[in-house]
């Protein structure tokens, strides 16, 4: 059996190859990898979850009835402290009843207006309450989404069509970051889907569920 000759420069040649061979190997096994620990990006809109969301919607009228019945009250308070002053318009001001009525006045307008700017503090901080609860269900939703289907990005954008005839539209549409998406990549309506269900637990302690894969 003829032993074939292998010289310095074909020994140098394979060696090459070789080392061409195990890096592509390499290569191509850790863009295997990366692609199966994440499946690319999503695209969620938080602002028609928050439109479409029926227990956030429900609180918030809520919310409304509330702060409307206040309202009703503080303006029948206001109501009464302007006909008092067409009272004292009508008095003579060096009588003594005139200036108790005019302290009364004075402390009923402070009380008033310390009573409205109280009352709104407490409704702005109830909606901010509410605008966090919802949110915080959506990151929780999403992070379970994500996980269960290998989500590696989630964006936000703005799904709402561009009116051409409005120039505030226009401009605003124009001024988008994200400029087109495909529609199997907006898990959208399959996280509205969970959050209607109820609000989501924490991820670390739920068991993976089935969601609709958006690919």
């Amino acid at each position: 059996m003829k032993v074939p000759c292998l010289n310095a420069s074909r020994i140098a040649r394979m060696a090459i190859f070789s080392c061409a061979l195990v890096t592509s190997l390499l290569v191509g096994g850790a863009a295997h990898a990366q692609s199966q620990a994440t499946d690319g990006v999503r695209v969620i809109d938080i602002k028609y979850i928050f439109e479409h969301h029926t227990r956030f919607k429900g609180a918030m009228e809520g919310l409304k009835k509330e702060f409307d019945a206040s309202a009703q009250r503080v303006q029948a308070e206001r109501n009464a402290i302007n006909q008092l002053i067409q009272q004292l318009k009508e008095m003579n001001n060096t009588s003594p009843d005139y200036k108790r009525m005019d302290e009364d006045i004075a402390r009923r307008q402070a009380e008033w207006k310390l009573q409205g700017d109280k009352q709104l503090k407490e409704f702005r901080t109830k909606e901010s309450e509410i605008l966090w609860n919802v949110y915080y269900e959506i990151q929780l939703a999403v992070k379970e989404y994500s996980r269960v289907n290998n989500v590696g990005l989630v964006i936000q954008f703005n799904g709402d069509p561009i009116d051409s005839r409005n120039p505030k539209s226009v401009v605003s549409g124009i001024g988008r970051q994200i400029v087109f998406v495909a529609p199997n990549r907006d898990i959208t309506p399959h996280i509205l889907a969970m959050m209607e269900k109820g609000p989501p637990v924490d991820v670390s302690r739920r068991q993976p569920i089935s969601v609709p894969d958006a690919r």
